[in-house]
């Protein structure tokens, strides 16, 4: 859109007036917030996938007298663990849905 290449611009010809010193301050704290809102984010996503693991393992198929069912929520509980672990490690690569 025109309007974001506009915005774009205006931003890198705000940020090209300022120091070399006054720009790394800036970007370093950018890059602060945006850490910590990710942090947040990834602990709220942890949390969710937590409250569904304890959901498929309490739930009534959890306990069904049909083998399905029973693997079924197993394996649900299983991937939301897996998720929850995987985004309470932060490791490079979590992100990637593909992995």
């Amino acid at each position: 859109m025109k309007h974001d290449s506009d915005a774009h611009a205006a931003f890198d010809d705000l940020l090209a007036e300022l120091s070399p010193a006054v720009r790394t301050m800036f970007y370093d704290r950018l890059t602060a917030l945006i850490d910590a809102s990710i942090s947040v984010e990834r602990e709220r996503c942890v949390a969710l996938c937590r409250k569904r693991v304890e959901l498929w393992r309490t739930t009534t198929a959890a306990r069904s007298p049909i083998a399905s069912a029973r693997e079924e929520t197993r394996a649900r509980a299983n991937e939301a663990a897996y998720l929850a672990d995987l985004l309470a490690s932060g490791e490079p690569g979590a992100e990637r849905a593909d992995v």
